[in-house]
């Protein structure tokens, strides 16, 4: 295990005594690679904390590779091996490497020849239960070489003791859109949330349900403009909060939910005077909230490409990056507004978690290494608030792709999150095969 010295670029109010010894900022952020899980076969894949030594799983894999129309009749019983379908299952694992054996909780089959599971994602419910929700989509192309991507949204609960499951519900038809869920425990509330990642026209959708995703408690509407785009959400003593960049917030999302790809690849101008990045507190009456402004230091609009959101103590801090200005920022909300606790050199925006306290911020991502493609290099930009802070390495990692973050929620804020990643095969390394990996980091503050 890596550790992230103290390291400081600055400390406040220190003025020109030479003598002030450098705070030990953070005194560890550690990263521990927790589990190691086949990448065969796997058309989708998530992970959620349940607490800093425990985390859950869940894959979509594909088997079979016929399509069999009987299979959707719930009493068929011509359904062998050959059927293609995508089987869903969940594990529970440990830190120390134990872990519960994998749960088959459902099989989902396609409607046409065309259809397939392409979304999954997760969320803890208690220690033994998680929900569990995917997305059946309509592949067939719309256009040339580009699939459809309608998608119905299913959602479960899982016992992760027994591997029984409860009914599963729909929690929408048709849409077009990555879909994410999250989780409040004092409410024992679900948000689903549906947007992309680049502005497309398709905005960001949100609706809130009953923890069996039963009960629709709280309408989908749409959330900022229609090309507001890379929403990350989190819980909070305030209720759920939406963060999203939104470059045109004078333009309304669609009345409708898009309905495939075809039809929601376009985006309009930025609005320099009142584009930014946007907090959204759905279910609740309070009005959106812009965290910073877009406008760049050359008057032109910088996207905000990849956002984490946490509670951290008693406040959501967000942490935000993209690729046109080069940095990683984290804001957290002030008197009147909200104020940017930090800024400092970021990687590219493959991905971004964030760690938080009452007094303590984190931001964490990936830089591309100059000199070998098959490296990448874990960095942190940290920030004692009001004293001092830091951006430096944790370690090297082989190269991959980040699936997800997953932080754990505790009283004091998130001081662990677990991260998911996809590393491909070395080439020309026939007796090594594309894996994903699990890492836990953790801050010790």
């Amino acid at each position: 295990m890596r550790r992230l010295g103290p390291v400081l670029m600055c400390l406040l109010g220190c003025g020109d005594d030479r003598s002030a010894q450098p705070i030990n900022l953070v005194r560890t952020l550690g990263v521990e690679g927790v589990a190691t899980l086949p990448a065969d076969k796997v058309r989708a894949v998530a992970l959620a904390g349940i607490d800093a030594r425990t985390f859950v799983v869940v894959r979509a894999t594909t088997q079979g590779a016929d399509f069999c129309p009987q299979c959707l009749d719930p009493d068929s019983t011509d359904c062998g091996a050959i059927c293609r379908r995508a089987v869903l299952e969940v594990s529970r694992l440990r830190t120390n490497g134990a872990s519960d054996p994998p749960s088959r909780f459902h099989e989902a089959f396609p409607v046409t020849a065309s259809y397939d599971v392409d979304g999954i994602d997760v969320v803890a419910l208690d220690a033994t239960h998680a929900g569990v929700a995917w997305l059946e989509c309509d592949d067939a192309t719309c256009g040339p070489s580009l699939a459809r991507q309608s998608c119905t949204a299913r959602y479960t609960t899982v016992d992760l003791l027994t591997g029984r499951h409860g009914s599963i519900e729909t929690l929408y038809q048709g849409w077009y859109g990555e879909l994410r869920l999250a989780f409040d425990p004092r409410a024992r509330q679900l948000l689903a949330l549906v947007g992309t990642q680049l502005a497309s026209g398709v905005g960001v959708r949100a609706a809130i349900y009953d923890e069996q995703g039963a009960v629709l408690l709280s309408p989908w509407q749409a959330y900022g403009g229609r090309d507001a785009t890379a929403p990350a959400a989190t819980a909070s003593a305030q209720g759920f909060v939406i963060v999203a960049d939104d470059p045109a917030p004078s333009q309304p999302g669609p009345a409708e939910p898009c309905t495939e790809a075809c039809d929601c690849l376009t985006s309009g101008a930025p609005e320099l005077a009142t584009g930014g990045l946007y907090a959204f507190w759905p279910g609740v009456v309070r009005p959106a909230e812009r965290i910073s402004p877009g406008r760049g230091a050359e008057g032109t609009y910088v996207p905000r490409e990849v956002i984490a959101a946490i509670e951290a103590g008693d406040r959501v801090v967000v942490a935000s990056s993209g690729a046109v200005d080069g940095v990683a920022e984290l804001f957290e909300p002030a008197v009147g507004g909200w104020t940017r606790r930090h800024s400092s050199q970021a990687p590219l925006p493959m991905w971004l978690g964030a760690l938080g306290d009452a007094t303590h911020l984190a931001w964490l991502g990936c830089d591309l290494d100059p000199d070998s493609r098959a490296v990448h290099h874990l960095v942190a930009g940290a920030v004692l608030v009001g004293k001092a802070e830091q951006r430096d390495e944790i370690m090297a990692l082989d190269a991959g792709d980040m699936v997800r973050t997953a932080p754990v929620h505790e009283d004091d804020g998130v001081t662990t999150t677990f991260v998911l990643r996809r590393v491909p095969a070395p080439a020309g390394n026939g007796a090594t095969s594309a894996h994903f990996e699990v890492l836990a980091i953790r801050a010790a503050w």
